[in-house]
């Protein structure tokens, strides 16, 4: 009966050491400085090439300079979603006590054609 109690609390620990590690270890990558750039890493190389291609815009690249000269502002470029046909990416000021929308953009998945929501003129 003793070996069995040792037994269960040894995989308890091991269960709390791994859940532990696991958090700790995602808050490391996730985390970023105010006024830098968050960029979302994707492990589906397509899901990435739509956010690259998105940071790539001219106006995109202008309201990041924009960002950059405000320090406790990050910019944050994330895949919002995606459908048969187009991933969606969201372009967006990660603010203290809220976040502010750039942009959405569609790209097509086939093409690579990039589709504003809101067209900027």
């Amino acid at each position: 009966m003793n070996k069995k109690i040792i037994l269960g609390s040894i995989i308890i620990l091991c269960l709390v050491w791994w859940m532990y590690y696991s958090i700790s270890k995602t808050n490391q990558t996730n985390t970023i400085k105010q006024g830098q750039t968050k960029i979302e890493q994707l492990q589906d190389p397509f899901e990435q090439t739509a956010i690259s291609l998105v940071r790539q815009r001219p106006d995109v690249q202008q309201w990041l300079q924009l960002i950059e000269e405000k320090s406790p502002v990050t910019a944050v470029i994330t895949l919002d979603s995606k459908t048969d046909m187009v991933y969606t990416v969201h372009v967006y000021e990660d603010l203290p006590d809220h976040t502010a929308t750039f942009n959405w953009y569609d790209v097509d998945k086939t093409s690579g054609e990039i589709i504003p929501m809101f067209p900027m003129e």
